[in-house]
């Protein structure tokens, strides 16, 4: 008991030195309150102006803006504080299940630290974007299979939750397949309608009220280029060091990389992320199916690990790789149960390390043709790579 006093203690001391230091740079005020103004104005999203998020994301930006009107607090304070209270709320459940799942001492401490510590370090992404909402949700739906004993009612918690994420961004989507074919006849004709069940509870009033002009969140992400962090946007940079031919453009204030050879190379850098989608989907089916015909199997794990499959490649391979997109490993690898302490350290070091190469402000120091943000962003996927590989041997 003592001891998780002190680890809240840590936690909260940690997020105090989040919220006292903001970023000057923050897509709350910049983006979301820009949205909230439009949509009290009348202009509705989709409807009437672009709006490249999913429709979960509506009332997370306009909720301040109400909280706002009142005068007594700032949108900007308020929803840092509703990310604060999702913070705290996750940190409470990776406690909650690193004690059902019963690791060994040493393995819980060293995830809670983790946790603690890798958010602490991507502080200026943390209380200012919605990602960390958006991974909360997929976390829910994961924990609920290993927090509560199962019953009809928990299996559509855990899917309802798995759903809001996609209305929080489109990207969990494939993951439903394989999720799906882990049952099989009764047991999945039940998983089905569960499933679909809530599906219209989260997406029916959105594709109700927005019908096909929800598709118009898609152009954001059509009119895209390679982003600079990306992988592809690497190669590119990579090649750029010889040469000097590319530059930086911002877009949707965001920059991406732009030049004769991000011309060239385009068609066949798109290939990348759907092609890795495809081979997940055709593993994670096969997997899936491979694990109804051996019968009695850990469910919670295996979701686990096959949305932490999915969210490598997706970083892997997209042509978008936002900063704040490392939030969403945090959660879910803290609350993954290794086989060892040894395997554990591997992968939460390796994760700590690409947030802190990937977060730190550095000057682009010159060696040679190379400079140091390039090799930062070789660096990133072979972290990514090395993740994803002890992973998936586990």
């Amino acid at each position: 008991m003592l001891n998780e006093v002190i680890l809240w203690i840590l936690f909260l001391s940690s997020r105090l030195i989040i919220w006292k230091f903001p970023p000057n740079f923050t897509d709350v005020f910049y983006s979301y309150y820009d949205y909230a103004r439009l949509w009290s104005e009348g202009y509705l999203p989709y409807l009437k102006h672009l709006f490249e998020y999913p429709p979960a994301n509506i009332p997370l930006f306009y909720l301040p803006w109400l909280i706002n009107r009142t005068k007594l607090i700032t949108y900007l304070t308020f929803y840092r504080f509703i990310i604060f209270l999702t913070d705290s709320f996750i940190f409470f459940l990776i406690i909650k299940t690193l004690k059902k799942l019963k690791v060994k001492k040493i393995g819980f401490y060293i995830a809670v630290i983790y946790y603690i510590l890798a958010i602490l370090k991507a502080k200026d992404f943390v209380y200012d974007s919605m990602d960390l909402v958006f991974i909360s949700t997929l976390f829910l739906s994961l924990i609920l299979l290993k927090l509560k004993k199962q019953s009809q009612v928990i299996r559509f918690f855990s899917w309802f939750f798995f759903w809001l994420s996609t209305a929080f961004k489109y990207i969990t989507f494939p993951l439903v397949i394989p999720y799906l074919m882990m049952k099989k006849g009764k047991d999945f004709k039940n998983q089905l309608l569960i499933s679909i069940l809530a599906f219209f509870v989260v997406w029916g009033a959105p594709l109700i009220i927005f019908r096909s002009s929800l598709s118009v969140s898609f152009v954001y992400h059509f009119k895209r280029g390679f982003q600079v962090e990306s992988v592809p946007a690497n190669i590119i940079r990579l090649i750029n060091s010889w040469t000097k031919s590319e530059h930086y453009i911002e877009v949707f204030k965001n920059y991406d990389i732009t030049g004769p050879v991000t011309t060239k190379l385009t068609p066949f850098l798109s290939l990348m992320f759907p092609l890795a989608i495809l081979g997940f989907l055709i593993y994670s089916l096969k997997k899936s199916l491979a694990l109804v015909k051996k019968g009695k199997f850990d469910d919670y794990k295996e979701r686990l690990k096959l949305a932490l499959q999915y969210l490598f490649l997706f970083l892997l391979t997209g042509k978008v790789f936002s900063t704040p997109f490392h939030l969403w490993l945090p959660p879910l690898l803290a609350i993954y149960p290794f086989k060892s302490v040894k395997k554990q350290l591997s992968v939460l070091i390796t994760s700590f390390f690409m947030i802190a190469i990937s977060m730190t402000p550095i000057p682009n120091l010159k060696f040679s043709i190379f400079d140091l943000h390039t090799a930062i962003g070789i660096a990133r996927p072979i972290c990514l790579l090395f993740m994803l590989f002890k992973i998936s041997k586990s």
